[in-house]
C-alpha cells in the first residue's frame, strides 16, 4: 500500500490481529486506495495520522481506525483547520464515529454515519450536529444561489443521498 506504518500482530490461519501507526502523515487521497475503495469522484486535500487494527476474518476483516488531521485539510469544498474521529469499514461499508471537524470558515460540527462504498451501492446517511457555522460562507463554495441570506447554523441534522453525486 501506499501508507507508511509501524506494524505488529498475528495471522493466525484465516484470522487477522494486526496493529499499525502511521510514521509519517499521510494524503487523505492515498488512504482509500490503499484499502482498495475507489473514491476518485471525492476531492480530499490535507494528511491525516492515525491507528489502524485489523482483525476478524482474512477474506472479510474489519478495520478500525481513529485518525486525526495535519494541518488543514479539505473535503469536498470545505477546508478544515481539524478533523478527528474513528472510522470502521466492515463489508465495504464505512462507518463514521467520533466525528470532529472545524470548518476553516468558523464553528464546530460533530456527527455519525454511514457510508456505502460499493460500486452498486454509493449511499451516506450521516447525522450532525452544527454549531456556530458560517452559513454565507458555506453556501458560496456550491454553485446553487440561495433565495435568502444565511446566518450561523446551529442544530441537527440528516444528510443522505449519493457521495459520487455531491454537486448534483
Amino acid at each position: 500500500g501506499l501508507i507508511k506504518a509501524q506494524v505488529r500482530g498475528v495471522i493466525n490461519k484465516n484470522k487477522l490481529n494486526i496493529q499499525a501507526k502511521t510514521n509519517i502523515p499521510v494524503e487523505i487521497r492515498e488512504v482509500f486506495p490503499s484499502l482498495k475503495i475507489d473514491t476518485r469522484e471525492l476531492n480530499t486535500k490535507g494528511k491525516v495520522e492515525g491507528e489502524l487494527k485489523i482483525s476478524g476474518d482474512i477474506n472479510n476483516p474489519k478495520i478500525a481506525t481513529k485518525i486525526t488531521s495535519v494541518g488543514e485539510t479539505e473535503i469536498d469544498k470545505i477546508s478544515f483547520q481539524k478533523l478527528s474521529g474513528d472510522l470502521d469499514i466492515i463489508s465495504q461499508e464505512l462507518t463514521i464515529k467520533n466525528w470532529e471537524l472545524i470548518p476553516s470558515i468558523g464553528g464546530k460540527i460533530t456527527g455519525s454515519g454511514k457510508v456505502k462504498l460499493t460500486k452498486k451501492d454509493d449511499s451516506f446517511s450521516i447525522d450532525w450536529q452544527g454549531k456556530n457555522i458560517e452559513g454565507e460562507k458555506l453556501a458560496t463554495l456550491y454553485p446553487q444561489e440561495l433565495p435568502f441570506k444565511v446566518g450561523l447554523i446551529n442544530g441537527n441534522y440528516h444528510l443522505s443521498g449519493n457521495w459520487r453525486k455531491l454537486d448534483e
